[in-house]
């Protein structure tokens, strides 16, 4: 499911053997393959002001759901990677991201 705040969202977050995990969502549209190997990174729309932001909202969520107990969790980007021309996807995963 996802998480949202009049400040901000966290695009999925999953329980998984007891640990948390959080998901940001990133995506890059292309038209030719070639192009998008070599175009913008879907990762580098997460630079430090959206880290901050991200921080934020995962501190609300863990407040809200968990209040004081520890819980452990990870945070993960999946990168989407578009082409329009051939409808087709590919994802890529970055586990546990140091936040």
């Amino acid at each position: 499911r996802n998480y949202q705040k009049k400040w901000g969202e966290l695009d999925i977050v999953a329980l998984k053997d007891k640990s948390l995990h959080f998901f940001e969502v990133k995506s890059v549209t292309s038209h030719f393959m070639d192009k998008l190997r070599n175009s913008h990174r879907p990762e580098d729309n997460v630079d430090g002001w959206k880290i901050k932001h991200l921080r934020r909202m995962v501190e609300t969520y863990l407040n809200e759901k968990y209040g004081e107990s520890d819980i452990e969790f990870q945070f993960h980007i999946l990168c989407v990677y578009m082409n329009m021309i051939q409808r087709t996807a590919k994802v890529r995963w970055i586990k546990n991201v140091i936040m």
